[in-house]
């Protein structure tokens, strides 16, 4: 019999895509029965760093608007806190809140860490209890966090070739800039605004070239997605490449569709993209390698991405409609707008580029956002 809280913990990591520490998590769900099994689906879960109670607030208003038929709070970290903070005070903080309608918290927990066979102990719950509204009781007050490795989130993210990292600043960190020696920097922008240049008028004047263009970038696509022995990764000429392509909105928009058709090769090359040019090149390729991410489900990977290019250009409006898709797991529903886009984008100048999303050859039929995150209690 599985116990909600212990899977629950287990699929933390998973779901952040990070380790939490000195954390305080929300984790949404919402409740389907049939005949035989009662399924409890992880929703949008949200974390805070355990010192900053006074966001306590908007946590509230962001999770009541999410209309989850249960949230369960878990409290991590080991105490008391470099402040002087205790446990006590932090989880009765968190039941004042609940018993104020500040926070909807239908119970609460702590585990000084997520580890395999760590242990949980509950805080405090409100009334009536879960368990006595169907919940099973195994493991509901004590016990030990489930199997992280094969938890449903975990598996997600080993499906695309990820793990969860160790800390939340590891996340990011993925995304860094590659140290460039400045001569080799400014001679590789000056070759990509020629390229660019290059490819407006190929698609002005030019259909046959421009065409050439995008068979050489599904060329290497293609080679990125070989099996193993793993190949190597995209060189500077098809970087510089890609690059040139994000740095024109529509061209780019062209693109999109291809990217998308080999999404696991469009990532990593997205992501050399991003680490080698700033802003607003920066900016379109962390976009790409989100698209790409979210293609198959609403992975944290995607998110960090997205985070990274609002912090560097807030006012980017496909980050900003793809942060939005996200919390509000909507991604499948951008994903075939932004598809509609690109198709439209070919069009415009000509060209024949098909979708194999369309035809279904050349990739395995992905699932919704978050469709698999279930826990079933019996």
């Amino acid at each position: 019999m599985n116990s909600l809280p212990a899977q629950t913990l287990a699929n933390i990591p998973g779901v952040l895509g990070y380790y939490p520490h000195q954390s305080i998590i929300f984790v949404t769900f919402r409740h389907h029965r049939d005949d035989t099994h009662s399924r409890w689906a992880l929703g949008p879960t949200l974390r805070i760093d355990i010192d900053s109670l006074d966001a306590l607030p908007e946590v509230g208003e962001v999770l009541t608007a999410e209309h989850a038929d249960v949230v369960l709070a878990f409290v991590i970290g080991r105490f008391p806190t470099q402040d002087g903070t205790t446990l006590d005070e932090i989880t009765t903080t968190l039941a004042q809140a609940a018993d104020t309608h500040i926070v909807p918290i239908d119970a609460c927990w702590h585990a000084t860490t997520i580890i395999n066979n760590g242990t949980y102990q509950l805080r405090f719950e409100q009334t009536p209890s879960l368990t006595d509204r169907g919940l099973p009781t195994a493991g509901w007050r004590h016990g030990r966090i489930a199997d992280i490795p094969t938890a449903q989130a975990t598996q997600q993210l080993l499906a695309d070739g990820d793990l969860p990292e160790l800390t939340r600043d590891d996340c990011f960190t993925t995304f860094d800039k590659a140290a460039t020696d400045p001569t080799t920097w400014r001679d590789r922008t000056s070759n990509v605004a020629n390229l660019a240049a290059q490819l407006a008028v190929d698609a002005q004047c030019c259909p046959s070239q421009f065409q050439a263009w995008f068979t050489t970038l599904e060329t290497e696509l293609l080679r990125l997605e070989q099996p193993l022995p793993t190949p190597p990764g995209p060189g500077a000429d098809i970087i510089d490449t890609c690059a040139a392509m994000l740095s024109i909105t529509r061209i780019r928009d062209v693109a999109i569709n291809l990217l998308l058709d080999h999404d696991h090769a469009a990532r990593t090359l997205a992501l050399e993209v991003a680490r080698h040019f700033d802003a607003p090149i920066r900016t379109e390729a962390l976009c790409v390698f989100a698209l790409c991410a979210l293609s198959r489900h609403n992975t944290p990977k995607a998110l960090h991405a997205l985070m990274v290019a609002r912090a560097e250009q807030p006012n980017h409006t496909l980050t900003r409609y793809l942060l939005l898709a996200y919390q509000h797991e909507l991604t499948e529903n951008l994903i075939e707008k932004v598809r509609d886009g690109s198709t439209a984008a070919a069009a415009y100048y000509g060209l024949s580029i098909p979708r194999w999303h369309d035809t279904g050859a050349g990739r395995a039929a992905t699932t919704g956002p978050n469709a698999d995150n279930t826990i079933t209690a019996t």
